[in-house]
């Protein structure tokens, strides 16, 4: 009996990002993984992976410290998620222009100053001035809902932005336990839809935009931009 095209597409979504996911441990380069990596297919063929597994199904997949010869994950197409998608900033700046404001936020809120870079990246492609055709607004894309709770008073000001884009996602870590994959969901679609289906939702967009944040991350995290971390904690991979 054939699988339902509904439930074709969902395994091949699944499939699909769990390998931009794993593909996202698997760099060159002094960068180690952020834990030992463990792996199991299931009875539809789909490979889960994750540093926290919570079965004996899970089988150990990549030793943390393990070094390997694949290259980095390239990034393919355009900069920026949903109507940001295309945009070119022409103001001349580059890439590490906000570097000291990215580095100030991720000390305060305890984060990969590349992770803060890579959303940076993908919901603006730096420009401070961007606006999406939902009303975010900045550099790290802020829905005006949220400028009291993060303390923005201008959205525009690359310094508050930043600060309140960290302190937000921040705040998505610790609400999805460490989840990283979870947590940039619901930077993108919003906490409720993530604990609606407790996993990353079916969305295109969601799902593109976590891949797309995490290679730029790690592409990152190869070239040595932003900062070390100030604190490790436990990112969980699997969905």
């Amino acid at each position: 009996m054939r699988p339902s095209p509904e439930k074709a597409a969902w395994k091949w979504r699944t499939a699909r990002l769990s390998a931009v996911l794993l593909l996202c441990f698997a760099v060159t380069g002094p960068v180690r993984a952020l834990a030992d990596i463990y792996r199991y297919v299931d009875k539809d063929g789909v490979a889960h992976y994750s540093n926290m597994p919570n079965n004996t199904k899970y089988q150990l997949y990549l030793k943390e410290g393990a070094t390997t010869r694949r290259a980095a994950p390239r990034i393919i197409g355009s900069s920026g998620s949903g109507a940001l998608a295309g945009l070119v900033w022409k103001s001349g700046k580059t890439v590490s222009a906000y570097d000291h404001y990215i580095r100030e936020a991720a000390v305060l809120h305890h984060l990969d100053a590349n992770l803060v870079k890579a959303v940076i990246k993908i919901e603006s492609a730096f420009n401070p001035g961007a606006v999406s055709n939902k009303g975010a607004k900045g550099l790290m894309q802020i829905m005006p809902m949220n400028f009291q709770d993060l303390g923005i008073t201008d959205p525009f000001d690359p310094r508050q932005s930043i600060q309140g884009g960290t302190q937000y996602l921040r705040e998505m870590l610790d609400r999805f336990e460490g989840n990283l994959a979870l947590a940039l969901a619901a930077y993108n679609a919003g906490p409720s839809m993530v604990e609606k289906y407790k996993r990353i939702p079916p969305i295109d967009e969601t799902e593109r935009y976590v891949s797309k944040v995490l290679r730029q991350y790690y592409q990152y995290r190869i070239q040595g931009n932003g900062a070390p971390r100030q604190t490790r904690r436990v990112i969980r991979v699997s969905r």
